[in-house]
């Protein structure tokens, strides 16, 4: 018993547990260029004897980690990748700062106010800039930028060309065999209102074959049906046609049809109905088909102005803290709904193109949408909206496609 109390000795402490698991290394740990010749170091700040002495760069490690254990090791490993991803994200932060200073120089000065000023960051995403807008960069301010008012004059023809007297006369065209009637409305159906879906068509179809049963007379819907024909007898698939180019035949009936329609259209521009818009609106379209924007804007600027007095805008006015589309199919309101965005979205887009003296909006405040239209993304809105079954397809369609500036 007395002698295993004289083996214990109560004054030596334990080793600490860590030593077990992280056995220290060596203290110093020699320069790159002492380890590749695999001789000792003395370690010397800045460099060691031997990098002076042959007056090489002497490399050594501004931490010395051979003292550290591996958790410690595996921290500061930790602590330099995070480092790392700082340093990429702030510089990635700065390339997008530069980036969105490159439109602003291009946005001309304009007396909006703050608020507005607030919105032009959010439009110029929704409306981006044309190509013409990096002539007015600083560095080409000395050059004359945009389109001059020389230019526009002379890609703008004083008339539009009437048709030749080689060709068919209104009166033989009407004449036509109700198969060619027909290939015309297949034709404007299937390539023209696909993309502007404003009428009805089947009732479409029934006014232009009374057209040329009963005759033409001065009425809209004779206005109506020459500019379906028109269109329909050049409306052709996507791509170059032979068919249709100026000089055929199919180019010179369109234009019969067009100035047939052109003679009886200035009576439109005093009725306040949905025809006399649509009227406009596909002569503004025929106008885009031959290449001929100015005169297309002007007549797209004619239709959103007729479109003013529709009863479904002065309704959307009453109710603009609201959002409501939900027209019954075939409705006059959905056709209503249709032929003014369609004329809206037309009209901005030449209006933008054409950079027409006291039409040119760029990015403007509240310009971008009328004061009406529900913001695009508010979708807590659109949530509580009760949309019903019986909602018509074609006010979607329509709402959809100049949302989202297709």
């Amino acid at each position: 018993m007395e002698h295993q109390i004289a083996e214990y000795h109560p004054g030596k402490r334990p080793a600490p547990r860590g030593t077990a698991f992280y056995p220290r290394k060596r203290a110093n740990t020699a320069c790159q260029v002492c380890r590749a010749r695999k001789t000792k170091c003395d370690n010397a700040k800045p460099s060691c004897s031997y990098c002076v002495k042959v007056g090489t760069t002497c490399i050594q490690s501004p931490v010395d980690l051979s003292s550290f254990d591996p958790a410690s090791l595996k921290i500061l490993q930790r602590l330099d990748d995070i480092e790392q991803l700082l340093v990429s994200s702030t510089a990635a932060l700065d390339l997008s700062d530069k980036a969105e200073d490159i439109p602003t120089l291009c946005q001309p000065r304009s007396n909006a106010t703050g608020a507005n000023t607030g919105k032009l960051v959010l439009y110029g995403n929704v409306l981006p800039d044309r190509t013409e807008s990096v002539l007015r960069w600083p560095i080409f301010m000395r050059e004359p930028s945009g389109p001059s008012s020389q230019v526009l004059r002379n890609v703008v023809p004083d008339t539009i060309a009437a048709p030749s007297h080689s060709g068919c006369s209104l009166a033989a065209l009407l004449e036509m065999e109700p198969q060619g009637i027909n290939a015309i409305l297949d034709n404007f159906f299937f390539y023209v209102h696909c993309k502007n879906p404003i009428l009805d068509e089947i009732a479409t179809r029934r006014l232009v074959n009374d057209a040329f049963l009963d005759g033409l007379d001065w009425s809209p819907s004779s206005c109506l049906a020459m500019v379906i024909c028109a269109l329909g007898s050049i409306a052709t698939p996507f791509g170059s046609s032979q068919d249709t180019k100026p000089g055929s035949e199919a180019y010179h009936n369109s234009q019969v049809f067009f100035q047939a329609a052109q003679k009886r259209i200035g009576s439109l521009l005093v009725r306040s109905d949905i025809i006399g818009a649509q009227c406009l609106f596909l002569s503004g379209v025929y106008m885009v088909c031959v290449f001929q924007q100015f005169y297309a804007w002007r007549f797209f600027s004619q239709a959103l102005a007729a479109c003013q007095r529709l009863p479904f805008l002065a309704h959307a006015q009453e109710l603009a803290s609201e959002l409501d589309i939900s027209s019954s199919p075939g409705s006059p309101d959905t056709y209503e709904q249709a032929v003014y965005w369609s004329a809206w979205k037309s009209e901005r887009e030449l209006s933008m193109e054409l950079s027409l003296p006291d039409f040119n909006i760029a990015h403007t405040g509240s310009a971008l949408y009328p004061h009406f239209f529900r913001t695009p993304h508010n979708r807590s809105a659109l949530q509580r909206t009760k949309v019903r079954s019986g909602n018509a397809r074609l006010g979607y369609f329509i709402l959809l496609k100049y949302t989202c500036g297709d």
